[in-house]
């Protein structure tokens, strides 16, 4: 049992977790919380909206593709504590129970319900993950209709999807919404209008 509880106070993930396995998960994961899990394990947002709507569209064209190991292969640095504290953060228990690992030490390790904490996973991406899953389609489209009519370039691959993930990728590079990790600040224009409730107020400021 302590060894048990050694592993997962320092890495549970390692424990649980390799190549050969995340392959089993995504077989268990939707188009939705494949996304959700890329959107989650992303070291540099800027830069990260072509590789992640790439794989999207590798998801949309090929059978039997695994989105997940593919960019973890490329961007290997900590991937399995990453992918593990997503799956918290998703609350996939489905999967995690899949692992035979105890959901509730995993909950102590990684605090998934705490907006204001994260232990491998950029603090603000896990807002926006959170703030993703906290609309409703009327409030996604208004949202995605208030902002491409404030960018009039806006990138036709995103038209007629409806991944909101994907979009604030798009944001991202183009700089109109930005993540720093360093100090866990987004500077924000959106909003302004359209989602005025207490979860962008907690999270947000209006420029």
């Amino acid at each position: 049992m302590s060894l048990l509880v050694d592993a997962i106070a320092h890495s549970p993930a390692k424990a649980v977790i390799n190549i050969n396995i995340l392959r089993q998960i995504e077989k268990d994961l939707d188009i939705d919380e494949k996304i959700s899990v890329l959107f989650l394990i992303i070291e540099d947002y800027a830069n990260a909206f072509r590789d992640i709507f790439d794989l999207f569209q590798k998801e949309q064209k090929t059978e039997n593709s695994y989105i997940i190991v593919d960019y973890v292969k490329k961007y290997p640095e900590n991937w399995e504590d990453k992918i593990l504290e997503a799956l918290c953060i998703l609350n996939n228990r489905e999967v995690i129970r899949k692992l035979r690992t105890s959901f509730e030490e995993l909950d102590k390790h990684y605090v998934p319900n705490c907006n204001s904490y994260s232990k491998n996973i950029n603090i603000v991406a896990k807002c926006l993950y959170k703030l993703c899953e906290s609309l409703n389609e009327n409030e996604q489209k208004q949202l995605l209709s208030y902002i491409k009519s404030d960018n009039s370039n806006y990138e036709l691959l995103l038209d007629n999807i409806d991944y909101l993930e994907l979009h604030m990728l798009y944001w991202m590079q183009i700089t109109y919404i930005t993540i720093s990790k360093s100090t866990y600040l987004i500077y924000y224009i959106i909003f302004e209008t359209v989602l005025c409730n207490s979860f962008c107020d907690s999270f947000f400021h209006t420029n």
